[in-house]
């Protein structure tokens, strides 16, 4: 079997039906394998009438654990030979009455993880060279699962941290944009605050200024009325940037209060 087959659990099950086949002449086989709960075997590949093009299974049934010459086999973990199926109760009909079985456990491990079966026409077919060879094939085939099982969890495990490492990327990508956006936010309230120390100071220090003047009494009526303008004009300067500024605070606190009123109609 070359490599390529071996990487592959689906071909290596079918080669082992074709193998039977092939190799010791067998009317049909079937390969069962354990569900995930390990409560049904499950028919995975067939050759023979079974096997009508490709890698098709007529009819796939599913036989319990237990139950049937198949389930004896799995249960047990000791092949099953069948002289006269009409004269076992355990046979199991499939696709058609054949009146000859032989069902040998797959084991991996110590544990039956599967069965080979086949079934004949002709009453007493399996001899004990046929028995000895089939089971020589189970076990054959238990390792070769058990390679393709190792390399589908292999798989399986590359497939996990190529995800994984994706998704860390993504995140990486997202903290290199939020710290940039960040640092974006962090330079415009600098600024912002820049300048508002700048548009408190000015008017500030003419408030402190035009006050000092003012509380000395010196200068004409005129001067001091002049200063108590500025005065004036600085401080409804100052509280307005101080509105501007609570405004700003309401935006981003999600607190702003937008009123509505009808606005009359402006005539042309």
């Amino acid at each position: 079997m070359s490599q390529t087959e071996l990487s592959s659990l689906d071909d290596i099950l079918w080669n082992i039906t074709k193998t039977a086949i092939a190799k010791l002449g067998f009317e049909d086989c079937v390969v069962y394998l354990l569900d995930e709960d390990e409560n049904y075997l499950i028919q995975v590949a067939a050759h023979g009438p079974k096997n009508p093009v490709g890698h098709d299974i007529l009819n796939p049934i599913r036989i319990a654990v237990g139950e049937g010459i198949v389930g004896a086999a799995a249960a047990t973990g000791q092949a099953q030979r069948v002289v006269d199926t009409r004269l076992d109760p355990r046979y199991i009909l499939d696709d058609a009455m054949r009146l000859s079985e032989l069902a040998v456990p797959i084991i991996r491990a110590g544990k039956v993880i599967g069965v080979l079966d086949s079934e004949d026409s002709d009453p007493g077919f399996y001899t004990d060279e046929h028995m000895q060879l089939f089971t020589t094939l189970a076990s054959l085939a238990s390792t070769r699962i058990d390679t393709a099982l190792a390399l589908e969890r292999l798989e399986s495990t590359v497939e996990r941290l190529e995800e994984t490492e994706a998704r860390l990327a993504a995140q990486a990508t997202d903290l290199i944009k939020a710290k940039q956006e960040a640092e974006l936010a962090a330079n415009a309230k600098g600024r912002f605050l820049a300048n508002l120390s700048h548009e408190i100071r000015t008017p500030m220090t003419a408030i402190v200024g035009f006050s000092d003047l003012l509380a000395r009494s010196e200068g004409s009526d005129e001067q001091q009325q002049t200063w108590s303008a500025q005065l004036k004009g600085n401080s409804d300067y100052l509280l307005a940037v101080i509105n501007s500024v609570l405004l700003v605070s309401r935006i981003e606190a999600g607190k702003l209060e937008i009123e509505k009123s009808a606005c009359l109609p402006v005539s042309c």
